[in-house]
């Protein structure tokens, strides 16, 4: 079956309102830039999801994604609509909780109305801000403070010198303007010198050469006669058939690829963490019994939170958003797919 979850995270990237037929709308609502004074920080913008549940009506653009992406007509494409949101209700009335893809999840609350809640690192929405992260800025009044500061803490440097250190100043001056002087005499010296010198030009060009060797008369090359070959042609020669014996008791080597663990106790449960990995979600400490009972394997590994009259099953808890999300997709398939949630 075709999941819608897919066609709107990838819509509300783009638009600021998604409406999904017969369940409501999903909201992306902007927040500018913000500057916090206490903490001298200012805050990048960002775009947060919400849910409308009394926006239910039929714009087309849910359903025209469905179509471009696999093909099909406008009438199927409303029919995979009705058909996911017939799911979502019949899991909320069930008393479980609905996980709606990076997003977040729906629960029914204690008056009986369905609630949305965003997960806190949701980057479905945010792609236009991605990397931008906070800035530390200090007011100007606080600049100005530390710069009259820096220069009431600066020494103060005596303007008027000595006799005896003016006399040095120029002594040394004199003395780097001699040397200057000095070498540039030097300088045009060898220049002088150089260029005054003569040059023996001799046109007898075997005064410089080497000893002329002997050239001796080459000798006839010897031409020898090639000889004729006789050609053998080829014979056919018959192949011999050849009896090949094949294994047939050979088995072929079993290779397993899998990514999920096959016992749900090897996960790591840490007793600290805001994020819980939860796989089932029961509305009665009657229920909670009955699936202890049926799963005594997890007793030891599981645990019971009970949050707004719900009962929730987690194996898994830390302060690791990404690490429970991997074990989340590596569970058996006993337990499908899990989901994260927080506090």
């Amino acid at each position: 079956m075709i999941s819608i979850i897919e066609h709107i995270e990838y819509l509300i990237m783009s638009n600021d309102c998604v409406v999904v037929p017969g369940w409501g709308a999903f909201i992306a609502q902007y927040s500018a830039s913000t500057y916090i004074p206490i903490a001298s920080m200012l805050r990048q913008p960002s775009r947060k999801i919400g849910f409308n549940a009394s926006i239910t009506h039929n714009d087309g653009l849910l359903a025209n994604s469905i179509v471009r992406r696999h093909n099909i007509s406008y009438e199927q494409a409303n029919e995979i609509i009705d058909s996911n949101v017939a799911i979502y209700r019949q899991l909320l009335e069930s008393g479980s909780e609905l996980p709606f893809g990076h997003m977040g999840y729906f629960m029914v609350n204690a008056e009986g109305n369905c609630e949305f809640s965003p997960f806190e690192h949701d980057t479905t929405c945010n792609d236009a801000f991605f990397g931008l992260a906070p800035v530390s800025i200090l007011p100007l009044e606080q600049l100005l403070a530390q710069q009259e500061n820096r220069a009431g803490e600066a020494p103060v440097v005596s303007t008027t010198a000595s006799n005896d250190e003016q006399r040095q100043g120029r002594r040394g001056w004199f003395s780097s303007r001699a040397v200057k002087i000095a070498a540039s005499i030097a300088m045009l010296l060898a220049l002088g010198v150089l260029f005054s010198t003569p040059i023996a030009v001799h046109n007898n060009q075997q005064m410089a050469s080497l000893n002329v060797p002997k050239v001796e008369k080459p000798k006839p090359a010897v031409i020898a006669t090639p000889v004729k070959h006789k050609i053998v042609q080829p014979q056919r020669v018959q192949a011999l058939p050849v009896e090949v014996k094949l294994k047939t008791d050979s088995k072929p080597e079993a290779t397993t690829a899998t990514h999920r663990v096959d016992d749900i106790s090897t996960l790591k449960n840490d007793n600290s963490g805001k994020y819980y990995l939860v796989i089932c979600t029961l509305s009665s400490q009657k229920q909670v019994d009955q699936f202890f009972a049926a799963n005594a394997e997890l007793r030891n590994q599981a645990k019971v939170q009970q949050k707004r009259g719900k009962y929730r099953i987690y194996i898994a808890r830390s302060n690791n958003y990404g690490e429970l999300l991997e074990k989340a997709q590596r569970l058996p398939g006993k337990w499908g797919t899990g989901w994260v949630t927080t506090d």
